[in-house]
Order: C-alpha cells, then sequence, then structure tokens
C-alpha cells in the first residue's frame, strides 16, 4: 500500500466492494486532462495471495498510470471477469470464463521459479521466470490491440 500513497498526488485511491462477495479490489484511476479517444484498458489481478495480488497490480500502474485496474481472489475471478469486462486477467488458473470473454490472459505457475503462460489475441507463450518487463509487453500488446478495436 505504500506505492498507493506515493501515487496519491497523480491518482485517486478507491477501495470496492460488493455486497453479494467478499471482493475487495483496488481500483486507480488517472485524473484525465482535456479528454481523448483513446481506449482505457481494464486490467483484473486475481492471484493468491493478496500481498502477489497487490504488489502485480501496484507495480504494473505504476508504469502504466492510464490503465483501470481491480484485484480480486481467485474465487471470484469468473464473477469480476463478467462485472468489470477486462482486456487483460493476471491470474492462477485459466477459467473457461476467462478464455471465452477475456482477449489477454497471463497465468502465473508458482512452482518452481515464477513461470507464466502468457495469451495475447489467442496466441500463447510460455514464459519463465516472468518479469514486469514481461508483463508489460503483454500488457503494450493487449492496449495496442484494444485501439484497433
Amino acid at each position: 500500500m505504500y506505492l498507493a500513497y506515493i501515487l496519491l498526488p497523480i491518482f485517486r485511491l478507491r477501495r470496492l466492494s460488493l455486497s453479494k462477495c467478499k471482493y475487495i479490489g483496488i481500483r486507480v484511476d488517472r485524473y484525465v486532462e482535456g479528454g481523448g479517444s483513446k481506449q482505457i484498458v481494464r486490467m483484473l489481478v486475481s492471484i493468491a495471495p493478496l500481498s502477489y495480488r497487490e504488489a502485480v497490480a501496484l507495480s504494473l500502474t505504476k508504469y502504466r498510470p492510464h490503465l483501470e485496474t481491480r484485484i480480486a481472489p481467485p474465487e471470484d475471478l469468473d464473477q469480476e471477469v463478467e462485472s468489470f469486462e477486462p482486456h487483460l486477467v493476471v491470474c492462477n488458473e485459466v477459467t473457461q470464463t476467462v478464455r471465452e470473454n477475456v482477449p489477454s490472459w497471463v497465468r502465473i505457475l508458482l512452482e518452481d521459479g515464477l513461470n507464466a503462460v502468457v495469451s495475447v489475441n489467442g496466441q500463447s507463450l510460455e514464459v519463465h521466470d516472468i518479469s514486469t518487463e514481461d508483463l508489460l509487453g503483454a500488457l503494450d500488446e493487449t492496449e495496442e490491440m484494444a485501439s484497433r478495436g
């Protein structure tokens, strides 16, 4: 949460909660001056444990502050995909709902290091020892795809 306080002069941080579930999330909104037609990319981070979710979400929004980002526990992944309609999901398990409704996803494998499977627009790639730079690359490709419509 310390990083979030550093970002507060530029962003406003809101904690979201839904009464039907135990979801607590973080959403960082950019103050937009003068508007614009660029597509706002929505990212959902749904990995365990909570500290990993928060760290990934805050790290990526640090480098891509225009993102609309939510975090949710893995058990609420499908519900959040349906309500938030993200362009990119970072999760531990890719569900059928994610495969059918999300154009890009990153499956973090918490075994023998931090490997991942990255899928952007139906093309998948296995990444060994995934880094923030790798996640930003997937995010950039997703943004480019979203801006093309």
